[in-house]
């Protein structure tokens, strides 16, 4: 603390001894020159943080991660494969921290504890809330602590509120602006390349942003040094990706007049991730052995999506009078689309599906040779009847040209004799993939000799091309030597869809007046949102890299599909010559289904506040909020994706399958009933209303010295997931609950801050509560509705409920110094300060003891730097200090510790260590109209891992694990070591 003593001591020197500076500086960041006012301190409010697009340039801003690299109370959320999930601020993170991009809020994830217990540890959902392209953004505001005013449900811990570009922001001095933009990072590959032009024309004007990221995985510290050969969850480099992101931002405007405007535009942004999951825990099985062969089998692949499009239309006015002097009407159209793709299959040569070791082909007169282009023979060997018998028999064997033996184990006799019964074949050859004018010549195991078939062409019975069938040359037919590998590779891809299409209408207006010598600023509004929900479940599987066996023949399937007593035989071309109804050579789909009914969730809106300036020295700013949240599942039978039956069967109406019902009627009862559950759940409409109110103060006792205070409240309506998610197994049964309450957060906070702009140092004392956290609870052991005559299976049963109560406490330290102000010798210099330290602890069960660390509480960190820019902005530099705290284990909670045989404590395994890291970035700019960036960050080469990153560590599943015994694979967790950026920036 002595350090912050002095930065107190210092400030309050200056503010009492330097002189009132100037307000107005000239910024020429990003190169684009604006003379813009800096924030006074008089107007920022208590808790809030507003970054604008010359700060974000200034730092070089890449992501959402770059964006508070120096900022105290708030961090990113890590996930691994899927990247970053929204932000953590005052103990909370992801859907407790509202997230809205041009007053729409943002996709948020399935957060029911059950939901994510069954399915986000294995890859299968890119269950994250989606990100944001920094090039668009004009303004960032982000808000530290509750408060529901500014954007409704989600507003516990704070806000994060992002501003799109417009073209007036670049035709403030000229009628036409272009810029290009090109970044280079070594931490992930990654490169930028971004275009800006903004026109105007009369009463028109236009913007254009384009943007294109094509980078990779971030590397860890020591990256270049781990062995890529590792697998599974002890690896220790992170897994191989290529991300691309493509951006598009356009809006058009037409001002009809001074005071109307017109604007429509939309706000386009993909991003693509492929790669291998490496260190997913299966990667290990990657090989096989079969007598002496070895073989690669399957590999998870990715190719996860985040989609975003927000297509939007508003009407402004600025014609003062009675009821306002500005009104802003918005109707926006977005959806977002969060996609994780996963195909398994083998992507190597040496593949089990694949393996012809003698490397038997078609030369091309359709014979059947060995790799080296020879016939095959037989030769008689002597065998001993068993190991140590001392009696030996002949045996023929088939061997190459070279006479190596072509074993039996990778090779078979394919009898090409017509069934008696169906008169159908083993075999057929494909003439779309063969030239059937050519005969085949294949080798006979029966006779071990040669033998040419004459191909005649025939309509295949479904339509689907030509084929030929190799007739017998004898009655009992031949055994056609052909590889026993089915000759192709099985891709089992799984395609899990997470849907959110909002519709939003909003009403904002401003008024400012006077009354009895107190200056108002009144701003009111409101909103209708309507929100749609779903998943969508694709999974399927297809025959992938196919050899030349798998191509030029094929088998017979049952076209009545099992409805004939004998089956109605016929040539397949879907069919392997020695497939059955688990194989195909074509590809196959699943029935899209779902694990979470549709829901749409209707929002009604209305807010009203008024910053009121009682005297020249007081101030008090009031808001209330009303929202009222509708719940409104939908299940339609054969339009809905499909509910899984298991899932449930049984749940609310009982159902009886009588003793002696066959198979597939017993299934049909099942199904049924399934459907009427969910047709029953999906009749639980949910209606939610909250009254959100903030009250702040400020007071100016004296000139350089404000006191500010806040108590405001904001809220969390239950989720539809965490409401409606239904599953069934005998260890873990989750029930819904129609009678989840929203969560609720208050925040008191109280400021101090000494100030002789730009100069400032601030202390803010805060306290934020929380109560109804909705938590999975377990309710004890029942049973279920199970099998024929109503027997019953027992089952664990969880349900989520409201009852975890929390309380953060904490204090936040803030200082700027112009040291121009202390001596003018210092001119162009500053130095920052930044302290956070807080605390926080919640309730587990029903006691409501606060007896349990808050995971998401970020250790104490301190942020210090040092600057310089000269007086034209030519040149420009920062230094960074960032030293953060251990995070001690005893401020940690481990979940899952009670379900642990082995766990001592109810702490989390992996917490991060103290560290320091030093950045530097500097800027120049040879003329006006080019401007060079260079950072160097993490200059000393630290090596540390940030306490988001520890935790997103799983203990069980497949993915983000480690071994937990050893300790191997921590390293992948480690952040970059030194790493450097480089930016040129061309405007006109």
């Amino acid at each position: 603390m002595k350090k912050t003593s002095l930065v107190v001591l210092l400030c309050a020197g200056l503010n009492l001894l330097a002189q009132e500076s100037e307000n107005i500086k000239e910024v020429e960041l990003g190169g684009v020159e604006v003379t813009a006012e800096e924030e006074n301190v008089k107007n920022k409010k208590i808790s809030e943080v507003k970054k604008t697009a010359s700060d974000l340039t200034k730092q070089q801003v890449s992501d959402t991660r770059d964006m508070v690299r120096y900022d105290t109370g708030v961090s990113v959320v890590e996930t691994g494969r899927f990247g970053s999930s929204g932000y953590a601020i005052r103990g909370v993170d992801e859907n407790r921290v509202a997230i809205s991009i041009d007053g729409l809020n943002q996709a948020e994830t399935l957060s029911s504890q059950g939901f994510k217990d069954l399915f986000e540890g294995y890859g299968n959902f890119n269950n994250t809330r989606n990100g944001v392209e920094i090039e668009n953004i004009q303004q960032v505001n982000i808000t530290k602590g509750a408060d529901s005013i500014k954007t409704g449900s989600g507003a516990l811990g704070g806000s994060v509120m992002f501003e799109t570009k417009d073209a007036r922001d670049y035709l403030t001095e000229k009628d036409w602006f272009y810029g290009f933009k090109a970044q280079k990072s070594s931490a992930n590959d990654e490169s930028l390349f971004s275009h800006t032009m903004a026109a105007r024309a009369k009463w028109f004007d236009i913007l254009f942003i384009t943007t294109k990221r094509d980078g990779h995985e971030m590397k860890n510290w020591g990256y270049k040094t781990y062995d890529d050969s590792v697998l599974g969850k002890e690896r220790e480099k992170p897994d191989p990706y290529s991300i691309k992101t493509d951006s598009r931002l356009f809006k058009f405007g037409v001002n009809f007049n001074e005071t109307n405007r017109f604007s429509v535009g939309i706000d386009r942004s993909t991003k693509e991730t492929m790669g291998t999951d490496w260190s997913y825990k299966f990667a290990l099985f990657q090989s096989g052995n079969t007598n002496d062969i070895v073989y690669s089998t399957d590999t998870r692949h990715v190719n996860d999506k985040n989609k975003r499009e927000n297509i939007f239309y508003t009407y402004e006015n600025y014609d003062e009078n009675p009821l306002w002097d500005s009104m802003k009407l918005t109707y926006s159209k977005q959806k977002i689309q969060l996609k994780a793709r996963t195909d398994e299959y083998c992507d190597k040569n040496d593949c089990q599906g694949l393996l012809n070791p003698s490397g038997l082909k078609l030369n091309n007169e359709g014979k059947l040779v060995d790799k080296y282009g020879g016939e095959l023979s037989t030769k008689t060997i002597q065998k001993e009847f068993y190991p140590g018998a001392n009696f030996f028999y002949d045996e023929n064997i088939v061997v190459d040209s070279h006479g190596d033996e072509v074993k039996d184990t990778f090779y078979e006799g394919i009898s090409n004799k017509p069934s008696l019964l169906s008169g159908a074949s083993n075999i057929y050859v494909d003439c779309n993939q063969y030239d059937c004018s050519k005969p085949l010549t294949l080798f006979d195991k029966n006779t071990y000799t040669y033998k040419t078939y004459n191909l005649t062409p025939k309509d295949m019975p479904d339509g689907n091309g030509k084929y030929a069938e190799i007739t017998p040359k004898t009655p009992g037919g031949e055994e056609l030597f052909l590889p026993r590998a089915p000759g192709y590779i099985e891709n089992n891809w799984k395609d899990r869809d997470l849907n959110t299409d909002t519709k939003q209408l909003n009403l904002d207006a401003t008024k400012e007046f006077s009354l009895f010598k107190m200056d108002h600023a009144l701003k009111y509004g409101g909103l209708y949102n309507q929100t749609d929900k779903s998943m969508t479940n694709r999974q399927g599987y297809e025959a992938y890299n196919k050899a030349w066996w798998a191509k030029y023949f094929f088998g017979k399937a049952d076209a009545s599909k099992g409805a004939a007593i004998l089956g109605d035989w016929k040539p397949n071309k879907c069919m392997p010559y020695k497939g059955n109804e688990f194989t195909t050579l074509c590809s196959h789909e699943d029935d899209t289904f779902s694990f979470l009914i549709p829901v749409e969730t209707k929002t009604k809106a209305f807010y009203l506040g008024d910053d009121i300036s009682l005297t020249e020295i007081l101030s008090v700013d009031l808001n209330y909020r009303f929202d009222k949240i509708t719940h409104n599942p939908s299940y339609i039978p054969g339009k809905t994706p499909k509910l899984p039956t298991d899932l449930f069967a049984g749940v609310f109406i009982p159902f009886t399958i009588p003793p002696g019902t066959n198979k597939e009627e017993a299934k049909r009862i099942k199904t049924k009933n399934a459907e009427e559950n969910a047709l029953y759940l999906a009749s639980q409409k949910r209606d939610f209303t909250h009254h959100s109110y903030s009250l702040a103060t400020n007071f100016d006792p004296f000139d350089h010295v404000r006191l500010q205070a806040k108590y405001a409240n904001g809220f969390r309506a239950p989720t539809s997931d965490e409401i409606y998610f239904t599953f069934q197994h005998p260890d873990f049964t989750i029930f819904p609950n129609l009678a989840l309450q929203p969560e609720i957060a208050m925040t008191k906070e109280f400021a101090l801050t000494l100030h002789n702009s730009p100069s400032f140092f601030t202390i803010n004392l805060f306290q934020t509560d929380y109560k109804n956290f909705i938590d999975l609870k377990y309710i004890g052991r029942g049973t279920l509705t199970y099998g024929n005559a109503g027997s019953r299976m027992p089952v664990e049963m969880y349900q989520n409920v409201n009852r975890a109560r929390a309380r953060v406490r904490g204090v936040e330290l803030s200082a700027n110094l112009d040291l121009e102000q202390a001596y003018s010798g210092l001119s162009g210099f500053n130095v920052g300060y930044k302290y956070l330290y807080q605390k926080g602890r919640m309730s587990v069960d029903e006691s409501g003891k606060l007896d349990a660390p808050m995971n998401a509480i970020q250790p104490a960190k301190f942020v210090y730097n040092v600057g310089y820019h000269t007086r034209n902005n030519k040149f420009g530099a920062n230094l960074y200090m960032t030293h953060v705290k251990a995070k001690r284990p005893e401020d940690t909670y481990n979940i899952y510790a009670k379900d642990d045989p082995d766990a001592k404590n109810t702490y989390v395994r992996y917490v991060s260590n103290t560290y320091s890291l030093f950045d530097f970035v500097a800027f120049y700019r040879p003329m006006k109209n080019f401007t060079f960036t260079a950072g160097v960050y993490n200059i000393t080469d630290k090596k540390y891992t940030s306490w988001d990153s520890a935790r997103s560590i799983r203990t069980f599943g497949t993915n983000n694990m480690v071994n937990k015994e050893t300790g191997r694979g921590l390293a992948r967790f480690y952040s970059p070591g030194r790493n450097f950026k480089l930016t040129f920036e061309m405007t006109f």
